[in-house]
């Protein structure tokens, strides 16, 4: 019995590196700094609650979406999201928003497209709205949940209830050509048509087996991840409010199981926060934690004074970390890529900027992390120019790491 039971434990130490990507369905005000519905959060393997990717860094990654001249366009809220690999930063990160995202220069993102960031400042369509509708003969569907297992396969749910015209759905169905977005499908390459995964009732019953619970309903799929310890299976979160339900993230391995995260099942009191979130994107991912550039205030007046603040948590007292600040190009991004360069791995003040080779002699900006292992810069809003913009990104000089991107934004 000895082999069975180390292999258990490898796959448990694997288990653990595998950090959960996360949004929130609604904005959790209570916190310092609150979550918001655009941003992407992690819950690690130590517990607790941590930034992935702001909304500074949102507005930086989809750049000035609506010509106005100002980085300030982030998506209304994410609601999908897939990690495809470690070590690939943003363009290994798919995601599908909740509404239509005009683009500068290119068609608009569909609440039903999957797409992802190319590295270089473009957002590219990986699976269309078209694809979904066509493989489930459906129309104007719009993505709740997605992920792709290794093997290529893909799992999606809706986030509506949509009619289909498939006979072998509407079969798989029970009956009805109406599908539950409580639904999960899958898709293998080289198929023509999806098929239900797991259907209402059985992923009802995944969540009543893996909580205890006997409900009824879980209102909605929000989101799905492989399960890295049964491959076939997956993670899945919810839209039911009840305590059962709120906050949970179970596998639909052996019919249903709570999992894990830090020796805790994943709910309420594991994420750490002032109230419980309502899950919506859900991913995995093994990448160590990159430094989180926050901005206290996007926006600051030129005449009205007062303080600005940048700062990075979870740095080892006395680390040094440099900050390098450019004007951002429009409707940009520029984004681009250096060897060596981790964390992040995606750069985005702009190398043709003289500002921004000139940042490593701005002492200011050589900042070291204090006690706490928070590196702060402070600036004065007053008498800085009206209608400028300083796109900022920072470097763990000890290892090579890149932050997430931030930009601020000056107002007369």
């Amino acid at each position: 019995m000895a082999r069975p039971t180390v292999l258990f434990a490898l796959l448990c130490t694997l288990t653990a590196a595998q950090d959960l990507v996360f949004s929130v369905a609604a904005d959790i005000t209570g916190n310092a700094p609150p979550l918001k519905r655009p941003e992407l959060h992690r819950l690690g393997s130590n517990a607790g609650t941590s930034p992935f990717a702001t909304e500074a860094a949102m507005r930086v990654l989809f750049g000035d979406r609506n010509g106005d001249g100002v980085y300030d366009d982030p998506p209304q809220d994410i609601d999908a999201l897939h990690i495809r690999s470690s070590g690939g930063g943003v363009t290994s990160w798919l995601l599908s928003t909740s509404a239509t995202t005009a683009l500068p220069g290119a068609p608009s993102l569909k609440d039903g497209d999957v797409f992802a960031f190319d590295g270089q400042g473009g957002i590219s369509v990986v699976y269309s709205e078209a694809f979904f509708e066509t493989v489930t003969l459906t129309s104007g569907v719009d993505i709740d949940a997605f992920a792709e297992s290794p093997t290529g396969r893909i799992w999606f749910s809706f986030a509506e209830d949509e009619q289909t015209g498939s006979a072998a759905l509407t079969n798989q169905n029970n009956g009805s050509s109406l599908l539950d977005e409580q639904t999960v499908f899958s898709f293998d390459p080289g198929d023509t048509e999806a098929v239900i995964a797991w259907s209402r009732p059985q992923v009802v019953q995944v969540f009543n087996a893996a909580t205890g619970g006997g409900a009824s309903t879980v209102v909605d799929i929000t989101g799905v991840a492989p399960d890295p310890l049964h491959p076939g299976e997956v993670l899945l979160c919810c839209r039911s409010t009840s305590n059962n339900y709120r906050s949970r993230v179970v596998s639909t391995a052996g019919g249903g199981m709570a999992w894990v995260v830090a020796g805790q099942p994943v709910g309420p009191a594991t994420f750490s926060l002032t109230s419980d979130p309502i899950l919506d994107a859900l991913a995995l991912t093994v990448e160590p934690p990159h430094p989180v550039l926050r901005v206290a205030q996007l926006e600051g007046s030129s005449s009205g004074g007062g303080v600005g603040q940048c700062e990075v948590r979870d740095l080892t007292p006395g680390e040094v970390f440099q900050l390098v600040v450019s004007a951002p190009r429009f409707p940009g991004p520029y984004a681009w890529q250096s060897g060596g360069v981790g964390g992040f791995t995606t750069l985005f003040p702009d190398p043709l900027d003289p500002a921004t080779w000139g940042s490593f002699s701005v002492p200011q900006w050589t900042m070291m992390a204090d006690a706490h292992g928070v590196a702060r810069y402070q600036w004065g809003w007053n008498g800085l120019i009206p209608g400028t913009h300083f796109l900022g990104q920072g470097l763990r000089m000890s290892t090579g790491a890149a932050s997430s991107p931030a930009i601020v934004h000056v107002t007369p």
